[in-house]
């Protein structure tokens, strides 16, 4: 219970949508932070009330950041149950009076403009942006001056019954699983502060091949669409190409990486990874045959057909073949050999070639002349893991990653009926 809150007039605006009547008013930081609560008032259950609380642990570091390092910091409206107490709707009287175009004001502008008044012995608990809430509070722990930023809060009244507690929920639910979370490729078009979207995008305007109409794809994820026959790989592969370079180059960890890509480097910062970035591309597409000749007629009709068809083609232009590449090369650079040694070593393996070994019936159904599902989480590094001991890279292969890399490929092969071959062996012997 909130004890010892006083009350506060809030600015507001009223309005009405289906059976709901909602009270849009601005709070400051500092106000959200002493009287907004999760949303466990919606459960007599601890057991659901804690499921709640614990969800919330996963975003507020990343949302606190957010707000401490961004000035240019803005959240939308949050939305708000509200109970006891005695909260009052006060409206302003605005008839009478006349716009500049002389017509007078609206009876409905009149009727929606106003304040709320809370006492401080009311509920107030998150229906959609919990986690905002959170991130708030945590955040001016740190910085308290914070607290007199102003946010957008819309309350809607809760009743504390069964009926209450049932439509409460029903709008938690409703708020929560139609917001739709903003997508890999929406990060890589609009995020100013993510240094490897900001990346891509440059290569996409600038870099002579891949800024060619059509060499880079743009499907929501990863997969290639099917039919294409002009695309390279997909933006958001080449996204996550580039992700784990930045992952090796700088040692970051998970938790690491995901607050490098929130907060924007220095330009300097970023030109350097622009130019890192590049010279990788360049490499590539100067070392490998097959990417010397896509090139030089890239993203016309028909130009990646050679390189991915029923029939095969090369690793290189399936995404999950794009990303084991680059993982490769990220651990073969962290391991310490130089990136020119790697990029030639890698081409001069000859293992591009999805529909031989040792890709067959691992990444690609020789028989069907498909793709194959990926082969559980590890996959990627597992086929990372092939791309180093096929180039004679194994130094930068642990007995670690060799066991991984073995369990992989032998539940692919199991699952057609197949075993390790000595190929195989001779590999995972090295």
């Amino acid at each position: 219970m909130i004890s010892n809150t006083k009350s506060v007039c809030l600015p507001c605006l009223r309005g009405n949508m289906g059976d709901w009547t909602y009270y849009s008013t601005l709070m400051s930081l500092a106000d959200v932070a002493e009287r907004i609560r999760p949303a466990q008032e919606i459960h007599k259950s601890h057991t659901l009330c804690d499921m709640i609380q614990r969800s919330l642990s996963n975003r507020l570091e990343d949302i606190s950041n957010y707000i401490l390092r961004q000035p240019q910091h803005l959240f939308n409206s949050i939305i708000v149950g509200i109970y006891e107490g005695d909260p009052q709707w006060y409206q302003l009287e605005a008839t009478g009076g006349y716009a500049q175009d002389g017509n007078s004001i609206p009876r409905v502008v009149s009727e929606s403009l106003g304040a709320l008044y809370l006492t401080g012995a009311e509920k107030i608990f998150a229906l959609d942006g919990q986690h905002r809430v959170e991130g708030i509070k945590h955040a001016l722990g740190k910085k308290k001056s914070l607290g007199s930023e102003q946010l957008s809060v819309i309350f809607v009244a809760h009743r504390n019954d069964q009926k209450g507690l049932q439509r409460s929920r029903r709008l938690f639910a409703t708020l929560n699983r139609y917001a739709k979370p903003v997508s890999k490729l929406e990060i890589i078009a609009l995020d100013e502060d993510d240094p490897v979207a900001i990346t891509v995008r440059s290569l996409l305007r600038d870099h002579p091949v891949l800024s060619k109409r059509n060499v880079i794809a743009t499907p929501k994820g990863k997969n290639m669409p099917s039919g294409d026959n002009e695309a390279l790989t997909t933006a958001v592969t080449l996204y996550e190409g580039l992700l784990s370079l930045v992952a090796a180059n700088m040692k970051l960890d998970k938790n690491s990486l995901r607050e490098f890509l929130a907060s924007r480097p220095s330009e300097k910062d970023l030109s350097r990874f622009l130019e890192e970035s590049t010279r990788v591309i360049d490499l590539m597409f100067s070392s490998f045959p097959e990417l010397m000749n896509y090139k030089k007629n890239a993203g016309d009709e028909g130009s990646a057909l050679p390189y991915r068809s029923t029939n095969g083609g090369h690793l290189l232009f399936r995404p999950i073949g794009f990303l084991a590449y680059m993982s490769a090369v990220s651990r073969a650079l962290s391991a310490g050999v130089k990136l020119e040694l790697v990029i030639r070593r890698i081409a001069q393996s000859n293992l591009g070639e999805i529909n031989g070994f040792p890709w067959r019936n691992v990444i690609f159904d020789g028989d069907s002349g498909t793709m194959k599902a990926s082969s559980g989480k590890g996959a990627v590094e597992a086929y990372s893991t092939l791309v180093l001991l096929c180039s004679g890279l194994e130094d930068a292969v642990s007995s670690g990653d060799k066991k991984n890399c073995k369990t992989v490929i032998s539940k692919a092969l199991a699952s057609d009926g197949g075993g390790l071959s000595n190929n195989y062996k001779n590999l995972f012997q090295q």
